[in-house]
């Protein structure tokens, strides 16, 4: 049995049954604002944490109010175990409606075949209908079977499932478009699991085994984004870290390809991170953050957020809500308070409530504190009181009343609901800028209210109530309110236009509100590499950075222009995994997915490992046919972990068997679309791979961050090759320098310090280091080092080893040790020391103070005067002066 994660911890959740002790039948994902419980039939029950059903009756249905099911878009997952078929027909997991009535009501089912399928079918009211199914043999009796299925009215549906037990998975998908569940006609449950529902209350193909979740989120494919978020707070993110929103987990082997590879967004405060095993990518954000990588190869931020790694300047935000004090400063605020204007100041932003035309006693302006519908506001994970409302009581017909929220900032995403708009009650919104000009709101009204446009320009500003009386809280007569803005005015009129009187509740309103932010936020850091090959930024501050063990890339300061960085976000772009494809002469087949990719059209997908045409495979063994059986394929990938407004670089190999033709209408090419747009047509090479770059915009074209690569030529079963594709971020450099200490560690280490006053040490092993500007102090220690002070007054040293010392700008100081050292004090007035070994010493320019090393013993012997040098050999220098007014001083051997 595998449970759900904390559903506190996950966004958009609306609904979740699992059967846990103390909750059996308890629905604990609250997003949409109700718990809509369930009830057990006939022998179902809740055991260990799992529903448990025989197949002979058992179900479980959910009641309560439905329309927050009504989806245009959302996911469905549920988790499972069967123990066995029962008959030949399939067993259903998951219903919504009723069968018989699937052509003029709708109907969705989730259900397993007898030859281990997982079937979707998908019926709605206008007739649309989808089925998607797995291939055979998906599900093994006592397996743990996690299927999720998420749908868009406006682009399609994907169902994916994973056998838990084999770690083998399978994604079909389709671009039907319609797919909603406005399913039923409400006259029963909402749901039910366990069994089909034929008719009303009437059920069938009854599923034998454990159900261990279901869960029901409001948007399609929710759940982890494979990113572990801190807080702006002071986290310690590790392999016990719960904090973040959607789930995602330190080592717990949930990144997009089911490994140990970590993203991780810490956020502002003194955080310390430690990603653990694999080859994590860190963004400590600002603050004094402690990050050792341990094992594998890391990439550490000291100071950026992910999405932000050398960005330009950005905002903050800050999600506030607002809520009237209370009129004679008790607290909290009590039921029946009469409102007559206030100010609050969010910690943002101060905002004022005011009434514009008040006709009190007519029109009543009390706070109250009833049930409230508070389904689909967005708090910015704010937990809002659905106990708490403004309410506008109009007391007759032809009243009105009108109020404003008024920001001394500019704030944006601004959401809140006007409830109970039942009886003859009419409510219209209307939102301004600062310039004072009108901007655009988008209201979602309830089933019993028509919408109003007011202005005539096409769009609905308010609500009329279809008449009659529901509680509060009911979505029939609710309007939520969505204002992406900035906006720096909202108005809100509230009017009775007949008998019934009127009045309406306005919830607490939510907001973000920008703050301006010091880029990447300045911090003093600690950031060790540890085990592995690692690449460290410190950026903004004064940080102390350590390889460790590794040829280490180390940055004192920020990232350089263009620089990919961040984990590859493709999954599976070398086609190396083939789980669930059948194997073929020359590789793998699989009917229009296989792990990672889904062809648009359903065609085969050929991978394969034959070196057809005399292509051999980039990366692994693997390449991808992109003409399969029959004509060429459309394959692609929803790209997880994209930011809206970033650069990505996209790099992947093509090539083209050795016999196709070369040119002509007939020849094999590429198309390769980015968000449903085509950005380029590429033609590859014949008998040989090559690699392509292209960057791309988060959020560019439909918005979907779909990645696809179509075939074009001949349909002859011989396509355009594609392998090894990968996508990064692509960042800028901005930040303050700072005061750096470096250490290489062990390893061939690189080590930048860029600007401000380094302390630099390569460590062990061949390092290159670079001071940058600034006044540095770099130190080769062991091995043969290369160091180059740059500009600034730099003090370099390189210890043991035959090293390579370049001072350039600055008046430097540069000592070589033992070894036989190579000195160049490039310009101005330098102090220069070769010590031991037969050193190089250069100095093209400056009035310079030149000490090659004197030997302990000379040369020559000489009566009276003491032994000679055993090794005359040793110890030889060159010396070349250059312009300016040098002193020098040699030992005995010099040439």
């Amino acid at each position: 049995m595998t449970n759900f994660s904390d559903p506190g911890s996950v966004t958009g959740l609306i609904g979740l049954w699992d059967f846990r002790s103390g909750a059996e039948n308890k629905d604990t994902g609250l997003d949409d604002g109700f718990a809509q419980n369930g009830h057990f039939h006939g022998d179902a029950a809740a055991s260990g944490d799992q529903m448990v059903t025989d197949g002979h009756g058992d179900f479980f249905d959910v009641t309560g109010v439905d329309d927050p099911f009504d989806l245009k878009e959302g996911t469905i997952e549920v988790q499972f175990t069967q123990d066995a078929q029962v008959g030949t027909s399939p067993d259903v997991v998951v219903n919504r409606g009723e069968f018989d009535d699937k052509d003029d009501e709708g109907w969705f089912a989730i259900k397993v075949t007898k030859d281990g399928k997982v079937v979707v079918d998908h019926y709605t009211k206008d007739g649309t209908v989808s089925t998607l199914e797995t291939a055979p043999g998906v599900v093994d009796p006592g397996d743990v079977i996690n299927a999720s299925y998420s749908w868009d009215a406006e682009t399609g549906a994907k169902l994916t499932v994973e056998n838990v037990t084999d770690g083998t998975s399978q994604s079909v998908e389709t671009d039907t478009k319609g797919l909603t569940m406005d399913i039923g006609d409400n006259d029963d449950e909402s749901f039910t699991f366990g069994a089909r529902e034929e008719d009303d209350g009437d059920y069938d193909q009854f599923f034998k085994g454990a159900i261990d979740y279901v869960a029901i989120y409001d948007t399609a494919e929710p759940g982890g984004d494979f990113i572990v978020e801190g807080s702006d707070n002071g986290d310690l993110i590790d392999a016990g870290y719960t904090g973040d929103p959607e789930g995602d987990l330190i080592d717990a082997g949930d990144n997009q390809t089911g490994g140990d590879e970590d993203l991780v967004d810490a956020g502002a405060g003194d955080d310390t991170v430690l990603a653990g095993a694999a080859d994590d990518t860190v963004y400590a954000g600002s603050g004094d953050d402690s990050v050792p990588g341990d094992g594998g190869d890391d990439v550490i931020f000291g100071d950026s957020a992910l999405g932000e790694a050398g960005g330009p300047d950005r905002c903050a935000k800050a999600s506030s809500g607002i809520r009237p004090p209370t009129p004679n400063g008790a607290d909290p605020i009590e039921n029946g308070d009469d409102i007559t204007g206030f100010t609050q100041n969010t910690g943002n932003v101060d905002v004022t409530f005011s009434i514009l035309d008040p006709q009190s006693p007519t029109v009543s302006n009390i706070y109250e504190d009833s049930d409230q519908n508070v389904a689909g506001i967005d708090t910015g994970g704010e937990t809002i009181d659905d106990n708490s409302s403004f309410e506008s009581t109009t007391n007759g017909a032809g009243n009105s009343e009108s109020y404003q929220l008024s920001f001394s900032d500019e704030v944006e995403n601004v959401a809140f609901r006007v409830n109970d708009i039942d009886g003859d009650g009419v409510v219209k919104v209307f939102a301004f800028d600062a310039a004072g000009q009108p901007i655009e709101i988008e209201l979602t009204l309830g089933a019993n209210l028509t919408g109003i446009d007011s202005d005539g320009d096409g769009e609905i500003d308010g609500a009329d109530s279809n008449g009659g009386y529901e509680e509060d809280d009911s979505p029939n007569y609710s309007m939520l309110v969505d204002i992406p803005g900035p906006v720096s005015r909202i108005v809100i009129e509230h009017s009775q236009d007949g008998g019934a009187n009127s009045g309406v509740n306005i919830t607490d309103v939510y907001f973000d509100a920008p703050l301006p932010a010091d880029p990447e936020g300045p911090g003093n850091d600690t950031l060790e590499g540890n085990d592995g090959d690692d690449l460290i930024y410190g950026e903004t501050g004064d940080d102390v950075i350590s390889g460790g063990t590794g040829n280490d890339t180390l940055y004192g300061d920020d990232v350089e222009a263009g620089t990919p960085v961040g984990p590859n976000l493709i999954v599976n772009g070398s086609f190396e995994d083939t789980s669930g494809m059948n194997t073929s002469v020359f590789g793998f087949v699989s009917p229009g997915a296989m792990p990672g990719w889904t062809d648009a059209n359903g065609t085969q997908i050929n991978v394969h490992n034959d070196e057809r045409g005399n292509l051999e495979a980039s990366d692994g063994t693997n390449w991808l046919d992109l003409e399969g059986s029959p004509g060429n394929n459309r394959i692609g990938q929803d790209v997880a972990g994209i930011e809206d407004g970033q650069t990505y670089l996209l790099v992947f190999d093509a090539g083209d068997s050795e016999f196709a033709a070369d040119s002509g209408p007939g020849e094999n090419l590429v198309n390769v679309y980015w968000g449903g747009e085509l950005i380029a047509t590429v033609d590859p090479e014949q008998g040989d791979m090559t690699t392509f770059e292209f960057e791309v915009v988060g959020g560019a074209g439909d918005g979907s961050n779909r990645l696809e690569f179509e075939g074009l030529g001949d349909e002859n079963n011989v396509g355009a090759a594609i392998d090894d594709v990968q996508m990064y971020l692509v960042t800028d450099p901005t930040g303050p320098e700072g005061n750096d200490t470096i250490t290489g560690g062990t390893g061939a280490d690189v080590i930048l310090g860029q600007g401000g006053d380094d302390s630099l040490s390569g460590g062990l092993g061949d390092d290159s280091v670079s001071g940058g500007s600034g006044n540095d102090e770099l130190r080769g220690n062991e091995g043969n080092d290369t160091l180059d002070g740059g500009e600034g007054d730099d003090s370099m040293g390189g210890a043991e080893g035959d090293d390579s010392l370049l001072g350039g700008a600055g008046a430097d100081t540069l000592t070589g040790g033992s070894g036989n050292d190579t000195l160049d004090g490039g310009v101005d007035d330098d102090t220069l020391n070769g010590s031991s070994g037969n050193d190089l010493i250069s100095d093209s320019d400056g009035d310079n103070l030149i000490n090659a090393g004197i030997d302990g013993l000379p040369d020559l012997g000489f009566p009276f005067v003491g032994n000679s040098d055993p090794d005359p050999a040793d110890d030889l220098d060159t010396v070349i002066a250059g312009a300016g007014d040098d002193t020098i001083t040699t030992g005995t051997t010099m040439t």
